[in-house]
């Protein structure tokens, strides 16, 4: 990554930690709905649709989604997920290490989940 990307992203990260968990978890929030709609909505819409119930969609999601594993706590109610590795690219590309990203990825998956399970 460039110089100014990386010293740029410190300094977004220094700033968030200045927030409050609340103010935190409103940007993160965003960042994760931005960071989920391009790309792993379609593509989790795209299963959903194939699997045809919950059940077959976490399963499909657990055995198709690299980094990713989806436990079914009660079938076809609550399903925990669990991520092998940080799998942002602000962590690979933008040499963020912060744990903060953990909530982002947090508010991601709670986004993604409401709009596929209404």
């Amino acid at each position: 990554m460039e110089p100014f990307y990386r010293s740029w992203f410190a300094g977004w990260a220094r700033g968030m930690a200045r927030l409050t968990p609340k103010q935190r978890g409103a940007v993160l929030a965003e960042c994760g709905r931005a960071c989920a709609a391009p790309e792993i909505l379609p593509l989790y819409r795209q299963m959903l649709a194939e699997a045809k119930d919950a059940h077959g969609f976490f399963s499909a999601v657990n055995r198709d989604v690299d980094g990713v594993s989806v436990t079914a706590v009660e079938p076809g109610k609550i399903y925990d997920f669990t991520y092998s590795r940080c799998l942002c690219p602000l962590r690979e590309e933008g040499g963020l290490t912060d744990g903060m990203l953990c909530e982002c990825s947090r508010h991601s998956l709670q986004w993604l989940m409401g709009e596929l399970f209404p």
